[in-house]
């Protein structure tokens, strides 16, 4: 699917007209990182949580994931549960959608 097919499937799914991806000084002020390092990490970062967290509902819950440690030069690779449990101690809760 290409990207602007998944972007409108995306935005139908949230009940959105349209989305688009955010631009360099929205992801340092907001996130703290700059394109090509966006992770969930920088969420930490996101006091007023104005970014909403979308998984893939087809992500396997049962294999690792790996996330950039906020720099692209490095992955930090963990179990998903893990990951549930940052997003909760960040008080997040995740919206599952279905890309593909």
């Amino acid at each position: 699917m290409t990207g602007g097919r998944t972007l409108k499937k995306i935005a139908h799914q949230l009940g959105e007209k349209r989305l688009s991806f955010a631009t360099s000084e929205q992801l340092q002020s907001l996130m703290g990182v700059m394109p090509g390092s966006v992770t969930p990490f920088g969420l930490l970062n996101d006091v007023a949580h104005c970014v909403t967290v979308l998984i893939d509902a087809e992500i396997d819950r049962n294999a690792p994931i790996g996330f950039h440690p906020n720099v692209n030069t490095a992955t930090v690779v963990l179990a998903y549960s893990d990951f549930v449990r940052v997003l909760k101690a960040l008080k997040r809760d995740p919206k599952r959608l279905i890309v593909s």
